[in-house]
Order: structure tokens, then C-alpha cells, then sequence
């Protein structure tokens, strides 16, 4: 080591940032070419190799630059010559003036050697301070590591087996009596069990069912099966099980892999598979916004002022079930009609649902298949004023009941959902 170098420690590092480093790279002509540039920022980056490849660091100061000199172990050939690498930085003006590999074919490209060190730099010099003072005077860990192969066995310990106790059959047994005297019917060892039956009507245990009872799987077939397990009794208590809607989760399960009223108009209208089928089976989720939270929050006082001007009762509902893949979820259903309400949070957002009294075709498919389900001959599609908080007005539009429209509706969705959506239920029992 020269008289105008010392051993590099966590004292003596010149400070280097990460922007630093993306300055030199932009203006330096050895990293010029963008395709190769991203390449050796992620190699030369990377804190396995950051941390293990460094050694034998130098430092040493003329004025305000300080130039540093390490050893890298060339990632390839770890057990080879080490590469000195140097780079020298003007610590008055925090800039990298270069950084040159000494050693590697590459290095009139720019090499990823003569990065490494600086990003070996910025790490260490932006690590906070100790009490202990870290030499970097030493040999790369990384030069050190064994090259010849090893096996799977090597690198992995052999899990012990624990010793299982002899089966015991009377033990399921009575763990079913047990479920059954308690009234637990939602337990995941029932459902592998034996004679287990469920009558879940959730869409995915029915399409299990129905893989099991039938031997020919086409959407007919499936749409005869439906209307032998949904009955006008199971329409009622699915109703009945999902009244909180949105806060309840049967509501959320039983309305998964189904077409809703909601989602009517986009259905009849979609001729491809893409997020509307991702959304429909559960697996793309909307984010809930500052619109939908405030909207579902107002739902209840909006109600409220509703009854108080119409001098009507309006009770709650659940998914209210048409056939075995369709639904409907109304806000409310008063004697004769159903309530649909909306919350926009800016007048923008009003036209978008009614304009000149008229409802907007995906609103009003929406509220007449609700009237569908609900047996209504009325819906009530109320929006709320943006600033429904302080004026407390609302927006009342009456639509009649329409068969022939919501019926054309009705059959296009069902046409998607037999395309789209049937035959992933279908693939998914079946794995």
C-alpha cells in the first residue's frame, strides 16, 4: 500500500448516493447504450453480490478528491484473479468522476465491476454510525466460496416423520354425532366425510353436486339441475341469510360465480373473457373509494328521508335469487315497488345515472331485474344530491315494470355467462 492510501474503514469512506451514481451513469460514454445500461445497474446492484464481493478497500485524498481502490471478485470466476477496481469522486461537489475496472475484458463497455464498487460505497457509507469501527481491509467472502456441486440432500435437512397413531374409525364417528348434536354443519372435515350432504347453494356446491349426480356436464343440463336444488323456499331463506348485504359475508359468497342486477347490463353487452368474467367469479375486486364508502354510509339516512316523504315503510332485502345463476340485491322493497339508490359526489356523476328524468340503460336493466326478483310491478331509482348531507334532497324517478326489455337482457347475459363463466365453474370442480 502506497504512502498517499490508507485501509478503508467506516471512518474514512467518501459519502456516495444512489443519485450520484445514476448521474455518472447518464453522462458517462462507457454506459451510454440503454440496453446494456439497465442490465449492469441490476447485476452490479444486487445486495448478494454487494455484500460478498468487496474486499480490500483503499482510500486515499488529494485535495477534494478522494479516490478509492478496491479487489471485486469477478461473479463468473470466483476462484480466479481478483479485479481492481478505482474510482475517484470530488467530495466538494458530491460527483462521481469515474470509476474504471483495471482487469475485465469488458471494462472499455463500462463492466458492472466498476458499478459494484459504487454501489458498495453508497450502501456502506449511508449505514448508520457505530461505536465500533469496521475494517474493510479484508478478503471478500465471496472468494472464499466453494465451487463443486452438491446435492439437493446436502443443502436440505431431512424432515423427521413423526410417528402417526394407529387409525381409529369410531373417532370420525363421533365427531359427526358431536357436529350434529351441536348443530355445526360448516366444519371442513364434514365435508370429506362420508354421507356428508350439504345443501349449500352457494354456485360452486352446486356445481360439485352436479358433477357428482349427473354424468353428462353441458350448461343445459347444469340449468335443469338448478331448478331441482333452488326451490321457492331456498329463494326465501337465501334472502332471509343475506340481508346485511355488503356486511355480511353469506351475501358476498352466494352472489359469487352468479350474474347480478348490477352487472346485468355489462354482461349482455360484453363479448369477451376478461375482467367482467374475473369480476363475476370473485377474482378481480373493486376498490372501495371515497365514493362507494360514502355512499354506502348514506344509504340508511337516504332511506329514511324516503319513508318520511312518501309516508311509506321500506324493509330491508337480501339477494333475492330470479333462477339458479341470476339475482338481484335491492337497497329496499316497499309494498308495491323497489328502492334503488344512488349516492353521486358530484353533479358530473348524477348525469351519468339520470338525465331529463329518464334513468340510463344500465340503471334502469338494473332496478327492473330487482323488480323481477322482488315481483314488483314499480322500482323507485333514487339519487341522492352531492351535498345530500347538508340539503337532504333526493331525486325521485319512477319506472315501470318492462317484461319484453328486461327479458332480451336476461337472455343475452345468460348467453355470456354460458360462454364465459360456466365453463371456468365447470374446470374448477373438476381438478
Amino acid at each position: 500500500m502506497s504512502d498517499t492510501f490508507v485501509k478503508a474503514d467506516s471512518r474514512n469512506l467518501p459519502k456516495v448516493e444512489t443519485v450520484m451514481i445514476l448521474e455518472y451513469i447518464s453522462t458517462s460514454s462507457h454506459h451510454s447504450i440503454a440496453e446494456i445500461r439497465g442490465a449492469k445497474i441490476l447485476m452490479s446492484s444486487r445486495d448478494s453480490y454487494v455484500d460478498t464481493a468487496v474486499g480490500y478497500v483503499k482510500v486515499g485524498r488529494t485535495g477534494s478528491k478522494c479516490t478509492v481502490t478496491a479487489k471485486i471478485v469477478p461473479e463468473h470466476r470466483i476462484s480466479k484473479k481478483l479485479y481492481t477496481v478505482t474510482c475517484n469522486i470530488d467530495e466538494h461537489n458530491d460527483v462521481i468522476i469515474d470509476s474504471v475496472c483495471e482487469d475485465c475484458a469488458a471494462s472499455g463497455g463500462g463492466c458492472k465491476h466498476s458499478l459494484l464498487l459504487l454501489f458498495w460505497l453508497a450502501k456502506k457509507s449511508s449505514e448508520p454510525s457505530s461505536t465500533a469501527v469496521e475494517c474493510y481491509w479484508n478478503k471478500p467472502t465471496l472468494s472464499s466460496a466453494s465451487t463443486e456441486a452438491i446435492t439437493s440432500k446436502e443443502i436440505f435437512r431431512q424432515a423427521k416423520v413423526p410417528k402417526l397413531m394407529p387409525k381409529d374409525k369410531n373417532i370420525l364417528t363421533e365427531f359427526e354425532e358431536e357436529c350434529k348434536r351441536r348443530n355445526l354443519g360448516n366444519s371442513l372435515i364434514l365435508k370429506f366425510s362420508e354421507g356428508h350432504k350439504t345443501d349449500s347453494k352457494n354456485i360452486f356446491d352446486i356445481m360439485l353436486q352436479f358433477i357428482d349426480v349427473e354424468t353428462i356436464h353441458t350448461y343445459s343440463n347444469f340449468r335443469d339441475y338448478l331448478k331441482k336444488v333452488i326451490d321457492d323456499e331456498s329463494i326465501l331463506n337465501i334472502n332471509a341469510k343475506s340481508l346485511g348485504q355488503s356486511e355480511s359475508k353469506y351475501w358476498h359468497s352466494i352472489r359469487q360465480g352468479r350474474l347480478t342486477a348490477s352487472k346485468l347490463y355489462e354482461a349482455a353487452h360484453c363479448k369477451t373473457d376478461g375482467t367482467l368474467v374475473e369480476h363475476i367469479l370473485g377474482g378481480y375486486k373493486v376498490p372501495e373509494t371515497k365514493s362507494i364508502l360514502r355512499g354506502r354510509k348514506l344509504e340508511k339516512h337516504v332511506l329514511k328521508v324516503i319513508e318520511d316523504k312518501l309516508h311509506v315503510k321500506i324493509k330491508q332485502s337480501g339477494f333475492m335469487l330470479i333462477n339458479g345463476i341470476l339475482g338481484a340485491s335491492p337497497d329496499g322493497v316497499g309494498e308495491d315497488f323497489v328502492v334503488e339508490i344512488k349516492c353521486p359526489a358530484s353533479e358530473k356523476t348524477v348525469k351519468s345515472y339520470i338525465q331529463n328524468d329518464i334513468v340510463n340503460n344500465k340503471y334502469k336493466t338494473q332496478i327492473l331485474c330487482q323488480m323481477l326478483a322482488c315481483k314488483k310491478s314499480k322500482g323507485l331509482f333514487c339519487v341522492a344530491d352531492p351535498l345530500f348531507e347538508t340539503t337532504k334532497n333526493i331525486h325521485l324517478v319512477w319506472v315501470d315494470f318492462d317484461e319484453v326489455y328486461i327479458n332480451e337482457i336476461i337472455n343475452k347475459a345468460e348467453a355470456f355467462w354460458s360462454l364465459y363463466v360456466f365453463p371456468k365453474l365447470l374446470e374448477s370442480v373438476k381438478k
